[in-house]
């Protein structure tokens, strides 16, 4: 029968202490809730890192919105040459969002590595056993393309929330590296072209990706506890 709730049945036993659960313990991932508010009572709330991480990913899709604005306007007079007007203009804001880029990257990881701990702290199968490993994955060839969203989609998961937005923010980001190796192997009107659809998919990338920070919350340790 459940410890908590005598007169019910259990259908599972808690992973970390033993304890049986009923069905109205609502345990995740075979995690009682009493565990998992221990688990989770030193894990500092989320919403600060994730406000952080939002304002530069929006700064990043910005600078992707500009770039591919520059880009237009040199397809659209032709003024591809490296010392146009156009090809200073892109240098510059190309420089801009190196800056851009490097700091979006720390403060994401930085958000990546403390919803990892709160997904952890309620028992999820996370792939990795610690939130640096999380955030490793990022770094690493071929593993960076599935690895990450997997995480994301069992963060989701452990908060209760549907993960089909992963899938697209997938897809874009994958899409928009690829076509930006290949603009860069191509010059030319053509790299320019491929440049633009590469900034165009980045942007929806980045989007997708700031929705699914906004709406990643979970409950506070006490309302897990009946």
């Amino acid at each position: 029968m459940c410890a908590v709730h005598p007169n019910a049945p259990s259908v599972v036993t808690c992973r970390r202490c033993g304890r049986f659960c009923c069905t109205n313990c609502l345990p995740q991932f075979e995690t009682c809730p009493e565990c998992v508010a221990r688990a989770t009572i030193s894990v500092p709330p989320i919403e600060g890192r994730a406000t952080v991480a939002m304002v530069a990913l929006i700064a990043s899709v910005g600078m992707h919105a500009l770039m591919a604005a520059v880009a237009c306007a040199q397809l659209a007079t032709g003024d591809v040459g490296e010392e146009g007007v156009l090809a200073i203009v892109g240098g510059l804001v190309a420089l801009l969002y190196l800056v851009v880029f490097i700091t979006t990257i720390v403060l994401v990881c930085m958000w990546f590595h403390l919803a990892t701990r709160h997904a952890l702290a309620r028992g999820a199968s996370m792939e990795v056993e610690t939130p640096a490993a999380a955030v490793g994955s990022w770094f690493i060839p071929f593993v960076n393309l599935a690895r990450p969203f997997n995480l994301v989609r069992r963060m989701l998961d452990s908060a209760g929330l549907d993960a089909g937005a992963v899938s697209a923010w997938q897809v874009l980001w994958i899409t928009g590296n690829i076509t930006a190796n290949i603009s860069s192997r191509v010059g030319g009107m053509g790299g320019i072209g491929i440049g633009l659809l590469s900034d165009l998919f980045m942007v929806g990338a980045g989007i997708t990706f700031v929705q699914i920070i906004r709406k990643l919350k979970w409950p506070p340790a006490a309302a897990l506890v009946s």
